[in-house]
């Protein structure tokens, strides 16, 4: 009698022959897995660091409304001295808050009328943030002027009052009204009258 093979010996032929594709994918998918991984884990890195910048940048605006009051409707500000806003300028000289506490400076020395500590802090704006909105920018300063930068704005201003000033310089002298020679001071030494009767 004729020897048959055991059923484990026995060999089923593929009924489909595998195409190229199928070959490559099989000989690689591994490494595409591993490609795969690292594209997300890359991504996801990117999308932290993007957060963690928003953070960042959300802390530094923390920052500046603490020494600076706005109201809620965003029509009013009332700034600090001078002195503490060029320190929180320092302080937060890496971020976009920065700059804009260091306009309020410029602001707020044209609000104590010491223009050339204004024209100082100007300075120090355009230098050390020389890509912010408020040193590019055209703004527009008036319907029949033309747009231009805060800092020409600025400058522009500041050469118009120095202009003026030497212009009017009779009217800043500090000299008081001068008395006829003879007469005297009705109010005696003190301003105070005798009133003896």
């Amino acid at each position: 009698m004729a020897k048959h093979k055991a059923a484990h010996d026995l060999t089923i032929a593929p009924t489909q022959e595998q195409t190229p594709f199928h070959l490559f994918v099989e000989r690689h998918w591994p490494k595409a897995a591993g490609l795969a991984a690292l594209l997300s884990a890359l991504f996801l890195v990117r999308v932290y660091q993007g957060e963690q910048v928003k953070v960042e940048a959300d802390a530094s605006w923390d920052r500046l409304r603490e020494d600076v009051e706005f109201s809620p409707s965003g029509g009013f500000i009332r700034p600090p001295e001078a002195a503490k806003l060029a320190g929180l300028a320092d302080e937060l000289k890496t971020d976009q808050a920065g700059a804009w506490a260091k306009a309020l400076e410029v602001s707020r020395h044209i609000e104590d009328g010491d223009y050339e500590a204004a024209r100082r802090s100007l300075g120090e704006l355009t230098n050390q943030w020389p890509n912010h909105v408020l040193v590019t920018r055209p703004f527009p300063f008036g319907a029949d002027r033309p747009a231009q930068t805060l800092a020409e704005h600025l400058e522009t201003s500041f050469a118009t009052m120095s202009a003026w000033k030497s212009q009017h310089a009779s009217i800043f002298e500090t000299t008081g009204p001068s008395l006829p020679a003879g007469a005297e001071d009705a109010g005696g030494d003190d301003g105070a009258t005798d009133s003896e009767g």
